[in-house]
């Protein structure tokens, strides 16, 4: 075999894997909403309310 037809096999054989690979990358499928866990704000608004008492709730969760 020359290198000339030896370098065509790899090539079609890097073509193929990155076929097979590129079938296992999909768009999920799964509905989306929008957050109810609050609104996004920047650090500088952050900073302004970071001292302000406030309700703080802790869930503890134990699993074995």
């Amino acid at each position: 075999m020359s290198i000339r037809k030896i370098s065509f096999v790899a090539l079609g054989s890097v073509i193929l894997a990155g076929a097979f690979a590129a079938q296992g990358c999909v768009v999920s499928g799964h509905p989306v909403e929008p957050t109810r866990q609050g609104l996004a704000r920047s650090s500088v608004e952050f900073e302004a309310i970071i001292d302000q008492p406030g309700p703080v709730e802790v869930e503890t969760v134990t699993v074995a």
